[in-house]
């Protein structure tokens, strides 16, 4: 005998904390499916998320997701209160993350940012979308197509080197950033383009074989197999572990970056550095290759006087 049913996951349940759980509003699509004379539910594994937030890498076959738990019931149950709740309360966002796509996504992708730019226009909302510098491993992100559809292009110009490289190096070297505007630029508007500047740094730790165990492994033929591991930092705070060994910093022409680095029992640490005179590096191309503004990350992590530079680089823009 045939019968039919709905494909519906719990998550996709309309939800005042996000997403959907087992409250009423499921027992509501449950009465909602007999009446229609449906006969099945399908639901996604109900499992804990784990990387990628995919229920099908899960932990554990056996766990139920947390997420899906109706809070008004632990309510009821006398153990969280409605002033809980409400702290947890989702607000009108408009603001989506989403940190890394996998390229077998790409084309799901590119058609909802298509899609979401219909639905930005229609409400007046102005649509940016964050994107990475152009690299081998992350072509498939199709940053031209969402030039045609987005306001504004948003480089990521960062993260040159970060947590869990196999190689110490700085965060946003200069030759790094003009790589990213200049290729975006080919296809986008250059008054379009945003182009996102850090805040921080990394201080790099090399720690060599059989002193320590933490980070990434790398194979040194010349100088020895050592440990690299990295903790990201404000710019204060990385001069500050500069200044406190006694060190100063060199100017590295070719990078816009001063560079510093002293000798441990264990092995070496290593700091480039983001400071005034850097962050007015980028500025100035930017300014050259007129693209429509910058964006900074991460609020907090930046010394006071790079406001001055950035407020100057925001009024010579516009004239």
């Amino acid at each position: 005998m045939r019968a039919s049913g709905i494909l519906l996951p719990i998550s996709s349940i309309p939800s005042p904390h996000g997403i959907g759980c087992f409250d009423r509003n499921a027992y509501r699509f449950v009465d909602t499916l007999v009446s229609c004379g449906q006969k099945y539910w399908q639901i996604l594994p109900i499992c804990p998320t784990s990387y990628g937030d995919s229920p099908y890498q899960s932990f554990s076959t056996y766990a139920g997701n947390p997420y899906f738990i109706d809070l008004k019931t632990l309510v009821k149950e006398g153990l969280l209160t409605k002033k809980e709740c409400k702290e947890v309360r989702c607000k009108e966002q408009k603001k989506i993350d989403y940190e890394k796509i996998y390229e077998d996504m790409a084309n799901d992708y590119i058609e909802f940012i298509r899609e979401l730019s219909i639905e930005c226009r229609k409400n007046n909302i102005v649509l940016s979308v964050d994107t990475y510098v152009s690299q081998t491993y992350n072509q498939f992100y199709n940053r031209k197509g969402i030039s045609e559809v987005a306001d504004y292009l948003v480089i990521m110009g960062y993260d040159e080197h970060w947590a869990g490289d196999s190689e110490a190096g700085s965060v946003a070297s200069l030759p790094y950033v003009q790589k990213g505007i200049n290729e975006v630029l080919e296809y986008a508007p250059a008054d379009r383009v945003i182009n996102g500047i850090p805040f921080y740094t990394r201080i790099w730790t090399e720690t060599k074989e059989g002193a320590g165990s933490e980070g990434t492994y790398v194979e040194d033929a010349v100088n020895g197999n050592y440990w690299l591991s990295s903790t990201a930092v404000g710019m204060e705070k990385a001069q500050t572990e500069l200044s406190s060994h006694g060190i100063t910093p060199t100017w590295l022409e070719d990078l816009s970056q001063y560079y510093g680095e002293y000798e441990t029992n264990t092995g070496s640490v290593r700091i480039w550095l983001e400071e005034e005179k850097s962050v007015q590096a980028k500025l100035d191309f930017m300014k050259t290759a007129g693209i429509g503004g910058v964006a900074c990350w991460k609020l907090g992590l930046e010394k006071d006087s790079v406001w001055t530079e950035i407020a100057d680089y925001v009024g010579t823009a516009k004239q």
